[in-house]
């Protein structure tokens, strides 16, 4: 099934406010429109009735506050205001399965482009970053959603909304760590919309769940006509807004192995305010400790640097707790993984940070040291959210509260 998606109605082409289609657009589109009535009720009041009741209508039918799509207008009207960006004419096509999807893309490539959420896409079509004549939705596939748990692996489907997956309580009891990120994205409407497999295969930089992912050792699932494979997230970025996956490859689903004994993770995320914005620098870590810790032996309030209090000292200089086990021992770290976000052309695997904690005990000086290898491995730019010097500083900030961060975790399981 396709269909055409218009910007104007062809009675409409001389008129210079936009039409339904362009101002519904999923994403951060409505950012644009979340403006303070204080500044656009004057504005409203300057349009003529006819436009007054258009505008009150198109509100209504789009869910748009009426000060928001008055301003819009005003703008072409007057000459101020937020810039009205169109939807380019392009054709939408609905697979029912993937083969269908994968013959729609066989079809019309290279003009064509997968639409999940839409949330990154449609805004980029908006903006002209990119141009498509046709896009293919996944969206009547159901193989492409829910999530499912086998007794090792958590299977996230592509389709799955963000919100889905924030909400799921397989997610909330067993890979809770992914929670980090889900709570920090966008605002609730677009948390609604955006889709887990449409975040990844973006490949934004300041993209939130390809980090702990990433720590948490996920693949994901790439189907063809020819057969399937799956590629370990660490491997699967390419560059910004690039992958691996081909063109006639679509990503099927997220999975993200059962954490062994002993294992915490944790996403810190630095943004400028608290909601509907991206990431400045963000960090995700992860680690699996060689004896895990039990509640009875480590004071759930004890940090990292206290860690050693609950346990006696031996002659020898050393510690002991109740079952014989040093304190050494409790906090030596098997595995860990360091991953930046937004500070990098891809999110960014950071290996000697990861060596720098296997075999050691995690104390302060070792995170100190683990976050300075981190802010070198950073390769930030300067812009209106930040400095490159001060991103740099923030990475050694987000890298020591994810380590304390999922090593409390470790020792306070849900």
């Amino acid at each position: 099934m396709s269909r055409g998606l218009q910007p104007a109605r062809p009675d409409e082409s001389k008129e210079r406010y936009s039409s339904p289609w362009q101002n519904c657009g999923t994403g951060v589109s409505p950012v644009v429109f979340t403006v303070r009535n204080s500044v656009s009720e004057p504005l409203f009041s300057l349009l003529p009735r006819a436009d007054r009741l258009r505008t009150s209508a198109l509100a209504s039918a789009h869910g748009f506050s009426v000060f928001a799509q008055a301003l819009l207008v005003t703008h072409n009207r007057c000459g101020f205001g937020v810039p009205i960006v169109y939807l380019p004419d392009v054709e939408l096509h609905e697979a029912a399965t993937l083969d269908e999807a994968a013959a729609l893309m066989a079809h019309h490539a290279p003009d064509a482009r997968l639409l999940a959420g839409g949330t990154d896409l449609l805004v980029d079509l908006k903006t002209g970053r990119v141009r498509y004549g046709h896009l293919v939705s996944l969206n009547r596939i159901d193989a492409l959603h829910g999530i499912s748990e086998t007794s090792d692996t958590l299977r996230i489907g592509a389709l799955t909304t963000v919100t889905q997956l924030d909400r799921s309580p397989i997610v909330r009891e067993r890979f809770s760590p992914i929670l980090d990120a889900t709570r920090k994205m966008a605002a609730p409407q677009v948390r609604n919309v955006a889709t887990v497999g449409g975040n990844i295969a973006s490949a934004v930089p300041c993209a939130d769940l390809p980090p702990i992912l990433t720590a948490m050792n996920a693949s994901v699932a790439l189907w063809s006509p020819t057969g399937q494979r799956e590629v370990p997230l660490d491997a699967f970025f390419a560059g910004p807004r690039q992958t691996v996956r081909r063109h006639d490859e679509v990503l099927t689903a997220v999975l993200v192995p059962k954490p062994p004994p002993g294992f915490g993770a944790a996403y810190a995320r630095f943004q400028l305010r608290d909601s509907n914005t991206i990431a400045v620098a963000a960090v995700a870590a992860s680690l699996t400790l060689e004896v895990p810790p039990t509640a009875s032996e480590i004071p759930p309030t004890t940090s990292v640097a206290r860690a050693s209090r609950p346990w006696r000292h031996r002659r020898d200089g050393g510690a002991t707790g109740s079952s014989g086990r040093t304190a050494e021992s409790e906090t030596t770290v098997r595995e860990a993984r360091i991953v930046l976000g937004a500070v990098s052309p891809t999110p960014k695997l950071v290996p000697d940070a990861g060596d720098m904690l296997v075999g050691s005990p995690l104390d302060e000086d070792v995170i100190e040291r683990v976050s300075t290898a981190a802010i070198k491995a950073a390769e930030p730019i300067s812009d209106v959210r930040g400095s490159a010097e001060f991103r740099c500083e923030i990475v050694g900030v987000m890298t020591r509260r994810a380590l304390n961060t999922a090593y409390r975790r470790i020792k306070e399981p849900r």
